[in-house]
């Protein structure tokens, strides 16, 4: 199994076996205030199976992990089932699209999404929460920082 793609988005859907994304790519958020909403924040990613994981069951699930290491949001475990490989193809490749819906944050810094594979974190994505300060502000908080 390999994972080809994990990417977050502003919107995604898969469509006729392939995606369409909008706003691909998101790393960083820079909201005014704290707590801040997110309405939904999608997960596009592709997996390529070969024969020799295509022999049994097998679960993905999708978690949101902040920056201290807490739960903020996980989906369910969506179930691959046992298939068969079609011939003259070597590999099998599965697109999945997953929302999560009205994210409230509620701490700066590192978030990480993860891909989740039979119950192993098999590949990850950050996204940073980094809030606007006012101009006048930045410079007090920097001498603050200076000084301590």
């Amino acid at each position: 199994m390999e994972v080809h793609y994990l990417l977050l988005a502003r919107y995604a859907e898969t469509v006729a076996g392939g995606l369409n994304i909008i706003g691909g790519g998101i790393a960083v958020y820079t909201p005014k205030d704290l707590p801040f909403h997110i309405p939904q924040l999608y997960v596009a990613s592709q997996i390529e199976l070969n024969t020799q994981d295509v022999d049994r069951e097998h679960t993905i699930s999708y978690r949101l992990i902040g920056p201290h290491e807490e739960l903020v949001s996980e989906t369910e475990d969506f179930n691959l089932p046992r298939t068969a490989i079609p011939e003259k193809r070597i590999a099998m490749y599965a697109n999945f699209v997953i929302a999560f819906l009205n994210l409230v944050i509620l701490a700066e810094g590192r978030y990480r999404v993860q891909l989740v594979y039979d119950g192993q974190v098999i590949k990850e994505v950050a996204l940073r929460i980094e809030p606007t300060v006012p101009e006048g502000q930045a410079a007090v908080q920097a001498s603050e920082r200076a000084a301590e």
